[in-house]
């Protein structure tokens, strides 16, 4: 199943791109990549999509100063009240 998916992906990518080349495949997408499995756990199948939701979104998410105070504001409170329960 994931061979299937990742064919698919890689025809999409050569009609995207109209060319596959090596050049096309840099040790940053490489990293890119790794940084996405890391992040989400390799022994499930969910895991690496969120990962790369991570990866994708967070340069996005930094970016925005507000957004991120928000965003950074709530977790903060989820771990107080959290750790508040545990206790």
């Amino acid at each position: 199943m994931s061979a299937g998916l990742a064919g698919l992906a890689g025809s999409i990518f050569g009609l995207f791109r109209a060319v596959i080349a090596p050049n096309n495949f840099g040790f940053e997408l490489s990293i890119t990549f790794l940084l996405a499995v890391t992040m989400g756990g390799r022994k499930s199948r969910i895991g690496p999509i969120i990962g790369a939701i991570i990866v994708v979104f967070l340069p996005n998410l930094l970016a925005d100063i507000h957004l991120f105070r928000v965003i950074a504001g709530v977790i903060a409170g989820i771990a107080v009240v959290a750790g508040g329960i545990v206790m």
